[in-house]
């Protein structure tokens, strides 16, 4: 039988069995042969890869001058086919956009302050306005729009329409009839679905 490998140490050198000297001479064999084999691969000298942390672990790092934002080899689609207006444009644009429209929100706060500075319409029939409509609106169906019953207000006074929702254009056509008349005026962006949405209440009475 023969000794433990922790008993070598003690163990008379000239009475070693040939395998104790296989097994001190096995790792300087193979990195020997290695070296041989590849000259420029030493086991104790190897390059790993540039690796960052990234959401996943450790993840190859992406080259110093890489843009992870830019993608020149995007292919083009229904929203990048046209290119985007410059800054100029844009900025009047939607500066404009807010001559014509407001949203639910805006006109929630300046309902509660007392004082909102406009006159809220709603255009659907008497029926959906009873169902359901936001406090604070008259009812005036957009197709009844004319001067006779816009005679008590002042000139200057804006009004603010509002139908059922984005599928509804009955907001646009009720703006469209108060500007031709010559009377201020801006739709309320979402009509009664945006209301809704922004969590609040309807007021349910006869219409005015």
């Amino acid at each position: 039988m023969l000794p433990q490998i922790d008993d070598y140490a003690t163990y008379p050198s000239t009475a070693r069995p040939a395998q104790s000297k296989r097994l001190k001479q096995g790792p300087q064999r193979l990195h020997r042969t290695l070296s041989r084999a590849t000259p420029s691969l030493s086991p104790f000298a190897m390059t790993t890869p540039n690796l960052a942390a990234g959401p996943g672990g450790l993840q190859p790092a992406a080259p110093a001058n890489a843009n992870a934002n830019t993608n020149t080899n995007a292919i083009p689609n229904a929203v990048t086919t046209i290119p985007a207006a410059d800054s100029a444009a844009a900025a009047a644009h939607f500066q404009a956009s807010l001559q014509f429209e407001t949203d639910c929100s805006d006109v929630h706060a300046a309902l509660a302050s007392g004082t909102p500075g406009f006159v809220l319409l709603d255009v659907r029939s008497p029926t959906l306005f009873a169902e359901g409509h936001v406090p604070g609106a008259l009812n005036l169906p957009h197709g009844k729009i004319v001067a006779s019953k816009l005679a008590g207000y002042a000139p200057d006074t804006l009004f603010v329409t509002y139908c059922a929702g984005p599928h509804c254009n009955g907001a646009a056509r009720g703006a469209l009839r108060l500007a031709q008349l010559g009377r201020p005026v801006k739709l309320m962006a979402g009509g009664i679905t945006g209301w809704l949405d922004e969590g609040f209440a309807l007021a349910r009475t006869e219409a005015i």
